[in-house]
Formats: C-alpha cells, sequence, structure tokens
C-alpha cells in the first residue's frame, strides 16, 4: 500500500477524528474539514489522493462536495461515507464520480482498503 494524502470531511467532530486516526494509523498523511464549504477551500489550495466525506452536514452536503470535485475534474477520488445511507444517494454520488459509498458504522480494515484501492 502506498501512502496517501487524504482530506476527511465530516461536520461530527468525533466522527471525523475517528477516520483521520485510522488513515493516519494506516500511514496516511491526513488533512480534516468540518464542512463542505471549508474542503472546497482546502481543496485549492492542496493535491488530495481521497476525499472522504460525510453525507449529510449542514449547508453544503457532501453530495455537493462529490459534483463540485467532478465539476473541477480534481484529481482526487471521493469516498462517501454515511449513517443515512440510501440506494438514491448511493447511485447519485457513484453518477457523480465517488469511488463508493460506505455505511457507518464501517469496519476500519473495509474503510482502509477502499481508501487504498482509490
Amino acid at each position: 500500500m502506498q501512502p496517501g494524502t487524504i482530506l476527511v470531511v465530516d461536520d461530527h467532530m468525533p466522527s471525523r477524528q475517528a477516520i483521520a486516526d485510522i488513515l493516519r494509523q494506516a500511514g496516511h498523511r491526513v488533512e480534516t474539514c468540518s464542512s463542505a464549504a471549508e474542503a472546497i477551500h482546502v481543496l485549492g489550495r492542496g493535491d488530495f489522493d481521497v476525499v472522504v466525506t460525510d453525507l449529510n452536514m449542514p449547508g453544503m452536503s457532501g453530495l455537493d462536495l462529490v459534483r463540485h470535485i467532478e465539476k473541477q475534474q480534481l484529481r482526487t477520488r471521493p469516498i462517501m461515507v454515511t449513517a443515512y445511507a440510501t440506494v438514491a444517494s448511493a447511485v447519485e454520488a457513484i453518477r457523480h464520480g465517488a469511488f463508493d459509498y460506505i455505511e457507518k458504522p464501517f469496519d476500519a480494515n473495509q474503510l482502509e482498503r477502499l481508501v487504498s484501492e482509490a
């Protein structure tokens, strides 16, 4: 596994930190954001291999962030993580370029594997 540069986006601080800790322990360089709007700003100044984003956040959603990444043709692979999974939101996320869509709670090994594959 090659270590990557990962951006974790989640408005819920404990979830954001848990995801970041899992990925750091796997050897990745990780930055975090508490909103999709903040993530857009951070993506504009850095090169990230993967964005792990929550779906439901106040203001701009994780799906809006995935659409932004697609529209801007950024060279990053988004992975959607949500506690509120629906078939419709999964299809929409994948249609707009999400590498994968996983439901909380998830297994740490599953997240590490998806990030490595992305």
